[in-house]
């Protein structure tokens, strides 16, 4: 069980990357997309840090 749970969390970091990478590039990305990505990241960071995300993945954030 474990396996296929660190084999997603590396899938899902590596492709946070690149994407991101491309946007630093200035590769055209929809403002929806990359505030998707922003908070799969937020929620990744915490989740490490050993906390709970503040809201569910694939919730939309309310500020």
């Amino acid at each position: 069980m474990l396996t296929p749970i660190v084999l997603l969390w590396h899938i899902l970091t590596e492709v946070g990357s690149i994407i991101e990478n491309c946007g630093r590039l200035g590769a055209p990305m929809p403002k929806w997309f990359k505030a998707r990505v922003d908070q799969y990241k937020e929620a990744i960071d915490k989740l490490q840090e050993g906390g709970e995300p503040e809201t569910e993945i694939g919730e939309e954030k309310v500020e």
